[in-house]
């Protein structure tokens, strides 16, 4: 139903201030994460008289024609403060460092950066540490390449068991019967079928197979009504009835009389019946002795009860002789 406005005035809605301590605000202005150049980032740290001789050589640099170059000072010192190839020469160290430290996502981030970005994926490609971020430009590269990134991609998440993201990336490449059969090898039925449904003709035998092969496993583990489902999907009707006979109780056999019906299993029908006449017997004789049982308790608290409370009265007192009787 629509609001009505008029109902609605903020002038008589009362609400707290919110408050914010400087201490919250500084500390989410500090927040910033890990520098991406380390090493410059040190050496902007350093001691007062490195500090000196990085002010005198960056002066030089920026207001002489022939600067004199400090042997004591790195490309880490001065890169981003003088010349264009010498922020290039700092990024090129930086990346070096990441790599040798095993920091592959930090160094391929500083590829795109200086636009480096073939270089980066081949590098990523030999030492096996594609990531998502570099996939997103390495389509920059040429189809092929980007192929070829992708595939070690899917390579890197199946070494670490993260078979799902795996398949995934198998489909951006338009290979869906192997991220299929991938989940399936894995036994990630319930993925592989929601894919193979999604992606394939209704009629393939895949379905069917993925339906079968998952509720031969949830008999297996006794999850017997997601086999009964996965059975019936499949049309495996008479194997469904197989398992849902496998439980005894009324409820469940009537359920069972039901389905038999609706799929036309004729031939089973006596048989369903005939089990669940036996079934609602055994129920009704065990209510009776249950019932029986629940009396005769009954009875026995009763007559303690009245034990106790003749035991409780004191007897009557003997008649008394009168004399001359």
């Amino acid at each position: 139903e629509p609001v009505d406005d008029t109902e609605i005035q903020p002038d008589k809605v009362k609400s707290e201030p919110i408050t914010v301590s400087v201490s919250d605000v500084k500390r989410k202005r500090g927040s910033k994460g890990k520098s991406l150049l380390p090493l410059a980032s040190r050496r902007d740290h350093c001691s007062k008289s490195d500090q000196a001789d990085q002010i005198i050589q960056i002066a030089k640099e920026a207001f002489t024609t022939n600067p004199s170059c400090n042997e004591s000072l790195t490309i880490a010192d001065t890169g981003l403060y003088t010349s264009r190839s010498n922020t290039f020469k700092l990024v090129c160290e930086e990346r070096k460092n990441h790599t040798a430290e095993n920091h592959h996502h930090q160094a391929a981030l500083l590829g795109i950066w200086s636009s480096d970005i073939s270089r980066t994926v081949d590098l990523a490609i030999q030492t096996k540490t594609v990531t998502e971020s570099l996939l997103s430009v390495a389509v920059m590269c040429g189809m092929d390449k980007y192929q070829e990134a992708v595939r070690c991609f899917i390579s890197q998440l199946s070494a670490s068991r993260d078979f799902v993201t795996a398949a995934s990336y198998l489909l951006i490449l338009g290979e869906t019967h192997k991220a299929i059969d991938m989940l399936v090898s894995e036994e990630c039925y319930r993925e592989a079928l929601t894919i193979a449904k999604m992606r394939l003709a209704p009629e393939d035998d895949t379905i069917r197979s993925i339906y079968e092969k998952w509720a031969m496993k949830q008999e297996r583990e006794m999850q017997f009504d997601s086999a009964i489902k996965c059975y019936l999907a499949s049309g495996e009707a008479r194997r469904a009835i197989m398992v849902m006979l496998r439980r005894k109780d009324v409820a469940s056999l009537e359920t069972t009389l039901q389905v038999a019906e609706i799929v036309g299993e004729k031939e089973m029908l006596p048989a369903i019946r005939a089990a669940l006449e036996e079934a609602r017997l055994t129920e009704e004789a065990g209510n009776v002795v249950e019932n029986g049982k629940s009396e005769a308790d009954c009875e026995g608290v009763n007559g303690f009860k009245e034990g106790e409370e003749n035991l409780g009265t004191e007897p009557d007192p003997p008649p008394t002789l009168q004399n001359g009787s």
